[in-house]
């Protein structure tokens, strides 16, 4: 006689959209990139971020790509590094609340590092698109950003050992590659 296997599951519970956004923006909030920004802008960065989870050993962002996103960590861990002699060499590791993808998002210059799972971790993709308003109408993040950006920036160039810029004109640099790239007019 012919059998069947039949297998009952109960169905996922749908997730309201506004308790999920409620959600995401309680996870951004903790970010300190974000401080500057109001509960309106704050709420519409969170609907339009959206949820992605990467397995260990799995790369979130490869050195050299575009870079049309960045990433907040909502669980797990990730490693952060660099190609050096043609092997990658970890120069940070990230966790929950930290984020990452920041610089080529905001300048359109090619992804500057590796960053790889280490665990099972889960982000919140922040794309292009849903921070140009933000930045165009919040003076204030633009600054915020820059700042965190020449930190990093500055970081790069220890490692490479490469002669210190003048940290006044890499942050003037900046500024302007983030306003030429979003299209935001100096105020």
């Amino acid at each position: 006689y012919p059998t069947r296997s039949v297998h009952v599951e109960e169905p996922k519970p749908e997730i309201d959209v506004e308790v999920a956004v409620n959600v995401v923006t309680e996870r951004l909030k903790r970010v300190p990139i974000f401080d500057p920004l109001s509960e309106e802008e704050m709420d519409r960065l969170a609907k339009s971020s959206k949820s992605r989870s990467y397995a260990p050993g799995e790369a979130i962002v490869r050195f050299g790509g575009e870079g049309n996103s960045m990433f907040v960590i909502n669980s797990g861990k990730v490693e952060v590094q660099i190609v050096e002699n043609g092997q990658p060499k970890k120069v940070n590791e990230l966790a929950e609340n930290d984020f990452f993808g920041e610089m080529s998002l905001l300048t359109g210059q090619p992804r500057t590092a590796n960053v790889i799972a280490t665990v099972e971790t889960e982000v919140l993709q922040i794309r292009k698109n849903a921070l140009k308003p933000i930045l165009e109408s919040n003076p204030v993040l633009v600054q915020s950003i820059t700042d965190i950006i020449d930190e990093r920036l500055a970081m790069l160039s220890k490692l490479d050992d490469d002669k210190p810029e003048n940290a006044d004109e890499r942050k003037k640099g900046v500024m302007r590659s983030i306003r030429k790239f979003f299209g935001i007019r100096s105020h």
